[in-house]
């Protein structure tokens, strides 16, 4: 475990290091262009890790594997928790969408295979050459299959604080929605990459779950804050029991 944790501090004050410098340099209106720049830290310090420690490439799970039906599922795979959490927000009235326009549902359903093979998938890979193209493996194989995941989101949401800093609601957004989602979603990759070990599962999972959310939120006026939250935690929450549910059963199941 010695190995694993290592890694772990370095790419974190690495990253950080990078982070705190691109936010201090750039303007206010430019921070989606610094925070795609600071998405490349994993990997750029992974790659030097691997070269420094003589690791092959080929650990961060380039090839593309079977089944190859797959890949175009894992795009669409958040719409399955994305929009069941969007109705409720929408019945409660804690959020209002406007879906009046035939713009948002091309932006939710047409343009996603795009956004996540070209657009937010070149700056996500960067993240998952980091967590799930390196790190995850060493994780589950030290601490188990939960615990690995479990400690995978918790770092994957520490790393975020450089850009989770610049918000007004920091501290709740870093101690508490920022790790319920990153363990959720950790918990999601890790799954559908069982089914196909490839790190552009990760990718595609990844960047379609970011530009599913942000083509949802261009539409939405936030009317009670806390009680949207609050929702969302709930749906971080049953995604990553759902999925913790099933790995036990199947665990099981393989032991006897």
């Amino acid at each position: 475990m010695k190995k694993p944790i290592t890694y772990i501090i370095y790419l974190l004050v690495s990253s950080w290091t990078v982070g705190a410098f691109l936010s201090a340099f750039y303007p206010a209106d430019l921070r989606l262009e610094w925070t795609h720049i600071y998405m490349w830290t994993p990997a750029i310090f992974t790659l030097l890790w691997l070269i420094i420690n003589r690791e092959s490439i080929k650990t961060l799970k380039w090839g593309l594997k079977k089944p190859w039906w797959f890949y175009l599922i894992a795009i669409y795979i958040p719409f399955t928790y994305v929009i069941p959490e969007i109705a409720i927000q929408q019945w409660s009235g804690f959020v209002s969408y406007d879906f009046s326009s035939f713009e948002v549902f091309k932006e939710l359903g047409i343009k996603i295979p795009f956004a996540a093979l070209i657009g937010l998938g070149i700056p996500v890979l960067g993240e998952e050459l980091g967590w799930r193209g390196y790190l995850q493996d060493k994780l589950v194989h030290e601490l188990g299959e939960i615990k690995g995941i479990l400690s995978l989101g918790l770092i994957w949401a520490a790393w975020h604080l450089p850009d989770i800093m610049q918000q007004e609601d920091w501290l709740f957004t870093a101690l508490v929605f920022y790790p319920l989602f990153c363990i959720s979603l950790s918990f999601v990759i890790y799954w559908a990459m069982k089914k196909c070990n490839s790190i552009w599962i990760a990718v595609f999972i990844h960047a379609s779950n970011n530009y599913i959310w942000n083509a949802a939120y261009s539409s939405a006026t936030i009317n009670n804050e806390n009680g949207a939250n609050t929702i969302s935690l709930i749906f971080f929450l049953l995604v990553a029991a759902l999925i913790t549910t099933t790995l036990i059963i199947k665990r099981k199941k393989a032991s006897t």
